[in-house]
């Protein structure tokens, strides 16, 4: 009797076994095709990140003529269908003095009397270490998530206009890389 139960039970198990992969072969579950992720390379400064295809760059400084290719590269904005995602600002730490990323932070956003910093935390950017702040200032008006970071040649600030984090900045900020140094 024990003999018929599993054979039975092996019969229709296998049977059951066999609908289930027949229908998963020969069903038509519809793929998705994954985003384009594009990797952009500043020409200048030799950072890059990934970025959606949908984001276009530009210098913000674009048409001062009287600026040359590298300070035109120091602040790149990143937008899509006309609004500014992200804004990269690169610094020469020459030129900024030999201070820490927090003073820089702390210096950077200006003018003073108008700003309101909270929520400053630790944050990575890429492998780097760095420092988010939510930021408001008055006049003009501005409101968004501001990032620093650094490596041995620059800070690096990037500007968004949103109070939250947008996932295509923080994809972007996730695979920030600073130009290779030998």
């Amino acid at each position: 009797m024990r003999f018929v139960l599993i054979l039975l039970i092996l019969l229709l198990v296998g049977i059951g076994g066999g609908v289930f992969v027949y229908r998963a072969r020969h069903s038509s579950v519809p793929t998705v095709p994954a985003p384009k992720i594009y990797v952009y390379t500043n020409p200048t400064y030799g950072y890059s990140f990934r970025r959606p295809q949908s984001w276009s760059a530009s210098q913000s400084n674009a048409r001062d003529t009287s600026q040359t290719a590298s300070q035109r590269d120091a602040a790149i904005v990143f937008s899509r269908d006309g609004q500014s995602q992200l804004t990269v600002q690169v610094t020469d730490k020459t030129k900024a003095g030999d201070i820490s990323l927090d003073q820089f932070a702390t210096d950077s956003i200006t003018p003073k009397d108008q700003v309101t910093i909270s929520d400053k935390t630790a944050y990575k950017v890429g492998g780097l270490d760095g420092i988010r702040e939510k930021v408001v200032i008055t006049d003009p008006g501005y409101s968004g998530l501001v990032y620093f970071t650094q490596d041995k040649n620059y800070f690096y600030t990037f500007y968004t206009t949103k109070s939250y984090e947008l996932q295509d900045v923080v994809v972007a900020l996730a695979y920030f890389q600073p130009k290779a140094t030998p």
